[in-house]
């Protein structure tokens, strides 16, 4: 009986650390492994602000063109409030708040 309570309480403190974790990291509209925050760079940002991609791609990066649509995505990581950077826990590029 004590093991079912254990396997219980941990099962709970892991959904509880993935609940927390999906309210501050976004990896949709993202790209490219990375180990620091100065490796991912949100390329094809336009003037709507709800387009492009956080990307650790130096050919992408080294290359941009800011044309675009001129639309707000609200459902875009930036336009909720998250920040293009590397998520270290995952090794990628992605939002986090």
């Amino acid at each position: 009986m004590k093991v079912i309570k254990i396997i219980f309480i941990l099962v709970i403190i892991l959904f509880s650390v993935f609940v927390f974790l999906r309210s501050k990291i976004r990896v949709d509209y993202s790209e490219g492994n990375c180990n620091k925050d100065n490796q991912c760079k949100w390329i094809g940002e336009v003037c709507g602000g709800g387009h492009g991609v956080c990307t650790s791609n130096k050919e992408k990066i080294n290359n941009e063109v800011q044309i675009g649509p001129c639309d707000i995505n609200n459902n875009f990581p930036h336009n909720q409030g998250y920040n293009c950077g590397c998520v270290k826990l995952l090794g990628r590029c992605g939002w986090e708040k």
